[in-house]
């Protein structure tokens, strides 16, 4: 379960509180002395590390600048650190509004994402960040929004600063602290237990993406709760509303693998489905599909009549070549069961990548399952490939009383 922690630097009144989900391992910044003549420079405050994702979490500080709002500096430390921006909007975090940054870096062992939340308390400017792989930023992008949004300062001073130029101006406060607070030398921080730069340089080196084959469905998740499975979660009232399926019955929820198990009676068997996910049932198929719409999976059973595996993905592919002349495939065996990956088909005007699977149904042993696996960004094509073969490991047909352990 998530737990906020208190966290208190060598600096009292920079004190906050944070909402940590499980999986997340709390680094001890390096020792420091940040030089506050640079612009650019900060006080890290926490480093947390999500180790499925390579994903990132840091806090730091620093005294507001002299002039300007929010957002403009904001954008000065955007030019500066060179990130190559994707969004800039408001953000707020459990005691104060903010504004925040999705961008992208390019590093030396390949391009990170993320979101740079910045606001000001009482003369001290704070960063919060989130980093992680572009491959993973999709599972770990709505746990490290988790994160910052629950940040709270402890003992907050109030706003001395406006968010944006056309913001109006703010009131004096009484009895704000010196902006030289922060300036002194805090005491030697513990010694980190594993190499983490200072957020001062707003560009950590990811660690080496885990192996697809690790015991969880973290890398998936995009919560730590079960909210998306409920009948009443408006996207799946929605979808029932307009006739579409409903939410299968959840049979049990495995927190410590990030997993629900849900009964799937189109394919009738007990399907994994990472948290955060939504997932439809409409008796001849199941689908599930992140918040993100951005990775959809479709389960359905089919009768191939005897034919070959070759002859199901040669008839899909003649499909694709019909509006997809360019489309790539690979032909591959995934967990022993045929499988095929095509790349670049076009589908409504958009490109598109996919992932096909045929497992076999052992009390139905004329049929097959068909597990097609649809994501739009090619980079995230190892990551739904990762998916798959977790689904094929775990998934359990008809005849189980319970849902299975996460192998």
């Amino acid at each position: 379960m998530s737990s906020h922690l208190t966290i208190t630097p060598p600096i009292p009144h920079l004190e906050f509180k944070i909402l940590v989900p499980p999986g997340w391992e709390r680094i001890m910044p390096p020792e420091q002395s940040p030089d506050f003549n640079d612009p650019k420079a900060f006080l890290a405050l926490a480093i947390f590390r999500h180790e499925v994702t390579s994903a990132v979490v840091t806090v730091g500080a620093r005294p507001a600048y002299g002039d300007g709002t929010v957002l403009d500096w904001l954008r000065y430390l955007s030019r500066e650190q060179e990130f190559d921006v994707e969004l800039c909007e408001p953000f707020a975090t459990s005691g104060r509004s903010g504004v925040s940054i999705v961008a992208t870096q390019q590093q030396e062992e390949g391009v990170l994402r993320m979101r740079v939340v910045l606001f000001e308390d009482g003369g001290s400017m704070f960063v919060l960040m989130g980093m992680a792989p572009v491959a993973y930023w999709p599972s770990a992008q709505g746990m490290m929004d988790l994160m910052l949004g629950s940040f709270l300062v402890t003992h907050p001073k109030g706003q001395t600063a406006r968010l944006t130029p056309d913001d109006p101006e703010l009131p004096p406060i009484a009895a704000v602290a010196p902006p030289e607070a922060i300036l002194t030398s805090p005491e030697p921080a513990p010694a980190p237990n594993s190499g983490s730069e200072s957020p001062a340089t707003l560009s950590p080196q990811p660690p080496t993406p885990p192996s697809p084959s690790a015991n969880s469905y973290a890398a998936f998740a995009l919560s730590d709760d079960d909210a998306t499975l409920s009948p009443e979660h408006p996207t799946n009232v929605s979808i029932r509303d307009s006739g579409a399926g409903l939410v299968p019955r959840v049979l049990r929820i495995d927190r410590e693998h990030w997993v629900a198990f849900v009964g799937a009676g189109a394919i009738e068997a007990i399907l994994p489905v990472p948290l955060g996910w939504h997932v439809i049932d409409d008796g001849k198929r199941t689908l599930m599909f992140d918040r993100l719409h951005d990775i959809q999976v479709n389960l359905d059973l089919i009768d191939p009549d005897d034919a070959a595996p070759e002859a199901i993905f040669n008839a899909i592919l003649a499909d694709v070549a019909s509006e997809s002349p360019d489309a790539k495939y690979n032909l591959i065996d995934l967990e022993g069961m045929p499988a095929m990956i095509v790349r670049d088909i076009i589908i409504d005007g958009a490109t598109l990548q996919q992932v096909y699977v045929l497992m076999p149904v052992p009390h139905r042993p004329a049929l097959r399952l068909k597990i097609r696996a649809t994501v739009s960004d090619p980079q995230h094509i190892g990551l739904v490939g990762d998916l798959v073969e977790r689904l094929v490991k775990d998934l359990q047909f008809l005849g189980l009383s319970v849902a299975p352990d996460v192998k």
